[in-house]
């Protein structure tokens, strides 16, 4: 599971770089995924 995860932070992040505008987004993205992952 947490490989998955890394595996899908690795794509947002590379997504952060080639898309500045989608950063509000990102922020949702990544408070959601740290939060299930404190809640396993």
């Amino acid at each position: 599971m947490e490989m998955l995860t890394i595996g899908l932070l690795c794509i947002w992040l590379k997504n952060y770089f080639l898309n500045f505008q989608m950063l509000p987004y990102m922020h949702i993205l990544m408070h959601t995924i740290l939060s299930t992952v404190r809640k396993n």
